[in-house]
């Protein structure tokens, strides 16, 4: 055999037994086969590293006699028996004319060690190696899937994990924040009951304890049973239901020390108070009692007359802004009480002056009277007016009856109880429409109301005449500390009379000129500031001072003598030139620089702004005076 036909065995192998068997195939058949050389290392040590290589191939050596049984897919092969003698006998040519090329191209002999004739030579068939790759496929196949369906369940799962997390991680974030906040909730009530335990006064106003059922009121006012330190506490603005209502009666039938109660501003209603009137009927010791804004209707009144009737420790109780309008128990009450020296019914529906007046006739106690926001009319209230006037012994300080609807009709009525009333200190007629003629009758009136202290004439359609008739009523009272005349066309002549009377013999304190239309001659009210040394909070809005009113004000603070806490010049279109004459006034005179200065809705820039803000900065610096512009 030629090199060439060597070579194509070699490389197509050739057919043994109707199969097409390569090299590599014939390696495949012999089991224990093993080509040694002789001399060279060449091709033959080439061909027998292949052998080993190739799966399902073992070599045996010449001392493996003992008898072995190859078992693959079912077929059992043993010595005795040859599974294929013309796929043996093709494996045998095959590895004789390998050898036969090894010495044809290295010119040795080969030695060719074939395995003992124990040894049998299995030789797969095309169905079985078939067979074999769809196996191996489909295992592959099955493990990819497997594979592949497992990260799909991880991606499920860290998907569903993402899920769950975003969808649970707010309400695991709101619950460490419940959890923190009913913690601080906790001490904070717990601080309170301390207030009230170890403090003869307690400001518990504005503190959320009420809402829901008052769980954090009634767990508080629990310190108040046998409480003999506390006499005084505010628990207005916190939302109080009727459950906080009812236990804090509860808690007040055994407690002897408490004098003040203010509840203003809660939602008590009518059940809550009749629970508080059964309480404080019996041994309390209670003298002022806040009920404003709490919903009160006809019922819940009709339980405090009842209380009122057997009560002789209370002296005050605020009813103001509720929703009364029956006070026919009320004013049998009233007949009868002899320690109630204060009652305020103001912002309610009350319009029966008739009743009112015929149960403050036959009362003495009652000192301090608001009716102020009932429609009581004139007819009311000179009912009213001509029974307080005759009652016997009694001696009236507080009379308020701002938008009672009145007429100067009315006015002649109250002008004499003014008149015959020298206990009389403060006088509430605002936002009725009595005018002038109204005037005429309260400015002779207050001639011998030398007592007088707060009178509030504003929005009473006064002009310069009535403002006249009321400074020259007003004369000589030195107690007079507090007088409001704002939003009345008075003028700059009514101005002028009411400066005339106030700038050397008087004390106020407070004076309201707001909304009088006074103009730019601002004059009179320089003169006011600079010789009067008792004012200490001065209203001048919406008087269209402008520049030249304010300059007026600022020359008279030059050499000014007050000390002012507030100066309110809003809405008067003042612009750069009356703030920087401002400015320099105070930084002249530091000491009486106002130390809250109002100058907004007005026509500053930022140049005026700057002169005051400069000037405030050199009030401290000079009089130590603090100071707070409001722009």
């Amino acid at each position: 055999m030629t090199i060439a036909e060597a070579s194509r065995l070699l490389a197509g192998g050739r057919q043994a037994g109707g199969r097409r068997i390569g090299l590599r195939g014939a390696s495949r058949g012999v089991h224990g086969v093993s080509v040694a050389r002789t001399a060279r290392s060449g091709f033959v040590g080439g061909i027998a590293r292949m052998a080993p290589a190739v799966p399902g191939c073992r070599a045996l050596g010449s001392s493996d006699e003992e008898d072995f049984v190859i078992q693959e897919r079912g077929v059992v092969v043993d010595d005795s028996e040859t599974l294929d003698g013309q796929a043996g006998g093709g494996a045998d040519a095959a590895v004789q004319t390998a050898v036969d090329v090894v010495d044809a191209v290295s010119g040795d002999e080969a030695e060719v060690a074939t395995a003992p004739a124990s040894v049998a030579v299995p030789v797969p068939s095309y169905d079985d190696v078939q067979y074999q790759d769809t196996e191996s496929a489909a295992e592959m196949w099955k493990t990819g899937a497997m594979g592949v369906v497992a990260l799909g369940a991880l991606a499920g799962l860290g998907f569903f994990g993402h899920k769950l997390f975003k969808s649970q991680a707010p309400k695991v974030q709101q619950a460490m924040q419940d959890r923190q906040f009913a913690k601080e909730s906790q001490q904070r009530l717990n601080d309170f009951l301390s207030q009230l335990r170890n403090q003869p006064t307690a400001d518990l106003s504005a503190k959320n304890l009420g809402g829901g059922q008052d769980e954090g009121f009634c767990y508080v006012v629990d310190a108040l049973s046998f409480n003999e330190r506390l006499v005084a506490v505010d628990f207005s603005k916190n939302a109080i239901g009727p459950v906080g209502a009812q236990q804090l009666a509860q808690a007040l039938s055994s407690n002897t020390a408490l004098k003040n109660l203010v509840l203003d501003t809660n939602n008590i209603g009518d059940e809550g108070v009749a629970a508080l009137a059964t309480s404080l009927a019996g041994g309390s010791q209670v003298k002022t009692l806040g009920l404003g804004s709490n919903g009160i209707g006809d019922a819940g009144i009709n339980a405090l007359a009842e209380m009122l009737k057997s009560n002789t420790v209370i002296e005050s109780i605020e009813l103001n802004s509720n929703s009364i309008e029956d006070v026919a128990g009320l004013c049998e009450a009233i007949r009868v009480t002899t320690s109630l020296k204060r009652l305020n019914l103001s912002d309610n529906y009350i319009e029966d002056g008739q009743s009112l007046a015929s149960a403050l006739k036959e009362n003495a106690s009652i000192e301090e009277l608001v009716l102020s926001g009932n429609s009581l009319g004139d007819e009311g209230v000179i009912a009213v007016c001509e029974a307080l006037k005759q009652r016997q012994g009694a001696n009236l300080k507080v009379l308020e009856l701002a938008n009672v609807s009145i007429s100067p009709e009315a006015m002649g009525a109250i002008s004499d109880l003014v008149s015959a009333c020298s206990t009389l200190e403060t006088l509430n007629l605002s936002m009725n429409e009595w005018g002038d003629g109204g005037a005429f009758k309260l400015g002779t009136a207050l001639e011998n109301a030398k007592n007088l202290v707060n009178l509030d004439c504003s929005a009473a359609s006064l002009e310069a005449p009535g403002a006249m008739a009321l400074a020259s009523g007003l004369k000589g009272h030195g107690d007079l500390k507090k007088l409001d005349l704002s939003q009345n066309p008075i003028g700059q002549a009514g101005v002028a009379s009411i400066v005339d009377v106030l700038k050397h013999d008087m004390n106020v304190e407070v004076l309201k000129l707001a909304w009088c239309n006074n103009g730019e001659n601002a004059e009179q009210i320089g003169q006011l500031i600079m010789y009067n040394t008792t004012i200490k909070e001065l209203d001048l809005r919406g008087n269209s001072l402008k520049d030249n009113g304010m300059i007026w004000i600022a020359r008279s603070l030059r050499e000014s003598q007050l000390d002012l806490n507030k100066l309110n010049v809003a809405y008067n279109d003042i612009q750069d030139d009356g703030a920087v004459s401002l400015a320099q006034s105070l930084k002249h005179n530091p000491d009486s620089a106002p130390r809250d200065l109002n100058i907004t809705s007005n026509l500053l820039t930022r140049m005026g702004q700057v002169a005051l803000t400069e000037a405030l900065d050199q009030v401290f610096d000079m009089a130590k005076r603090e100071m707070v512009i409001n722009f």
